[in-house]
């Protein structure tokens, strides 16, 4: 009777050790998916960057087209004259279609300071950013099955007197797991 009581004792001390183990291994995997996608949008945001420089140099009537991917932790994207006041209510702004302009393009992104870059010329653009959707089943249902939200912006940008990047289209997108997608975030 001793031997295998020890025996269970044994099995049901392996069986939650393997729990713990894979509890912690999966908490890391999404914490590196979710550095991933963050360093994805922020490579993004310099891209975007650096084409609305290269249309500064460009010829009046050029255009361009980008296509940004954002996840769910961006809470916008804007352009500013002044770096020392901090956009509120980007989400609000987002919604309504708000306009941005001037010479420095910022990035917020949640629980991280403000980045912020200067452009070569003037530009003029609406907010976008992620939105998160109203509380639902399906929200829910999204948040348990660790399912990311993405949000995807056409943009088309011309050169004028000024750089005016203006809105082909938007989606927001789910996706199963932030490893398994093979787009960037």
């Amino acid at each position: 009777m001793k031997g295998t009581l020890s025996m269970w004792v044994w099995i049901v001390g392996g069986v939650i050790a393997g729990f713990l183990i894979f509890v912690i291994a999966y908490t890391q995997l999404i914490g590196t998916a979710g550095k991933i996608t963050e360093q994805r949008t922020l490579e993004q945001y310099t891209e975007l960057k650096n084409k609305i420089n290269d249309l500064c140099w460009s010829y009046s009537e050029s255009e361009n087209e980008y296509r940004i991917i954002m996840n769910e932790n961006v809470e916008g994207i804007y352009l500013t004259n002044n770096t020392d006041r901090e956009e509120k209510n980007l989400q609000e702004k987002i919604l309504s279609k708000n306009i941005s302009s001037g010479d420095i393009l910022c990035i917020k992104i949640k629980n991280q300071r403000i980045r912020c870059s200067e452009l070569d010329c003037d530009a003029k653009m609406p907010f976008i950013g992620a939105v998160p959707e109203e509380y639902s089943l399906s929200a829910l249902i999204d948040k348990i099955m660790n399912r990311r939200k993405r949000f995807e912006y056409d943009l088309s940008l011309v050169r004028k007197d000024y750089v005016i990047i203006s809105l082909k289209s938007e989606k927001n997108i789910s996706t199963a797991s932030p490893t398994t997608t093979e787009e960037p975030l």
